[in-house]
């Protein structure tokens, strides 16, 4: 709680001082020289159905929240540098022991041009409570992609620290070839007891050979390395897929990769698993106002909540994006995710399997007014888990505010 009320302490001291030495116009940022910063506050009513959610003795509550931080972009024709720093405080009306108060930050750069070599380098860190306010959705501004967000971390939902690093180094050899090598890392350490932290590093290799002046063909290879307190050994994995990249304009696009992952489990006595490996991500601007946006993706993770255990974890979304007026925009999506334990697990005196699949839907209406410093929204959700431990359904509603300098 210190570290968010620091940062929170910090911001409004900043942000004042900033905004009376550029002389901002609101919702355009303080630029200076070729330095933007945008302070923004977000104030959110909530309502969910299943705050533990359970299928007995279910508890429902409303909640409160405010979020507050600071963005920065810096862009030159060499380097280009972006981050964020949020803190947020969650109050609960009825049930205090979910109440929370999360931080975080994150710090992007890449520097060089493509036609040399161009290295990138992306960090970020958040601690966290639960799945509503991951680290991507706060790390986005763009209304579009926070509205379609649906799908949560590879955590569990409980107290803890997330991790990532992502460096990489990417050129362009001819007009037609191109290549990338990127490692990444991934790190969660929980506060709560009974869940096991894990990290896992990765080496990943992009090769891209222009078909057409908008299509290239792909070839994408994986290695790494997964560490778990849970584990008796290290895992490693191997990946290899083919795809395709189709870009049409910069918002109508797609990259498709599917092939084979070879895990090598750490789990003493369990086999070796092959599966199928996919990656999905596209978006289509079907008209002026109609957006649709797809992502999916899987892979095998370590079980944080059983000893000696992996998981696979499948993951779909869709949804779309419509501009009804000026002023009013309106998203609906639609997410699938699975998350099949390989190993069976101890529930009472029997071992049985551990399977659930999530299926969600939401609906989300923005009103943003000429002005550009604030936005309204309101949305509503409905999940629902059909799992072989515990099924269960979960209505969340929400009313916001964004504020932006």
């Amino acid at each position: 709680m210190r570290k968010t009320i620091s940062v929170i302490v910090a911001a409004s001291v900043f942000i004042p001082a900033f905004i009376q030495m550029a002389g901002a116009e609101p919702g355009e940022g303080i630029r200076i020289n070729n330095l933007t910063i945008v302070p923004f506050m977000d104030l959110t009513a909530k309502y969910d159905s299943n705050i533990y959610q359970t299928d007995k003795n279910t508890k429902d509550d409303y909640i409160g929240e405010g979020d507050i931080g600071v963005a920065v972009a810096n862009k030159t024709d060499m380097l280009d540098l972006g981050g964020r720093l949020w803190g947020q405080l969650r109050r609960y009306a009825d049930h205090d022991d979910k109440n929370s108060d999360d931080w975080g930050e994150s710090l992007g750069m890449v520097l060089g041009m493509r036609d040399m070599i161009a290295l990138a380098i992306y960090e970020k860190y958040a601690q966290l409570d639960d799945y509503d306010r991951t680290p991507g959705l706060v790390d986005s501004m763009n209304l579009e992609e926070v509205a379609l967000e649906l799908t949560g971390d590879r955590s569990e939902k409980a107290k803890r620290d997330v991790f990532n690093l992502d460096a990489g180094l990417g050129k362009a050899f001819t007009d037609k070839l191109e290549a990338d090598a990127v490692y990444k890392y991934y790190n969660v350490d929980y506060s709560d007891a009974g869940y096991y932290n894990w990290n896992e590093h990765r080496g990943k290799a992009d090769v891209r050979h222009m078909l057409t002046d908008k299509t290239a063909a792909l070839l994408v290879g994986i290695y790494g390395v997964q560490d778990s307190d849970g584990f008796s050994d290290k895992s490693e994995l191997g990946i290899a897929r083919l795809g395709v990249e189709h870009k049409l304009t910069a918002k109508t696009q797609l990259r498709a990769e599917a092939g084979y992952e070879h895990y090598n489990s750490g789990v003493a006595g369990a086999e070796n698993k092959d599966i199928f490996n996919y990656m999905l991500r596209g978006s289509w601007a079907a008209t002026e106002k109609l957006s649709l946006r797809i992502t999916g993706k899987n892979g095998i993770f370590p079980s944080s909540i059983y000893a000696n255990n992996v998981k696979e974890v499948t993951s779909m979304a869709l949804g779309g994006y419509l501009a009804m007026t000026p002023a009013i925009q309106m998203a609906l999506s639609g997410s699938y995710s699975e998350d099949d334990y390989l190993e069976k697990v101890e529930v009472g005196t029997q071992m049985k399997d551990d399977n659930a699949k999530h299926y969600g839907a939401q609906l989300r209406v923005d009103y943003n007014p000429p002005v550009k410093f604030f936005n309204v929204y309101a949305a509503i959700s409905f999940s629902t888990t059909d799992s072989t431990i515990e099924d269960y359904d979960q209505w969340k509603a929400a009313l916001g505010l964004q504020l932006r300098y």
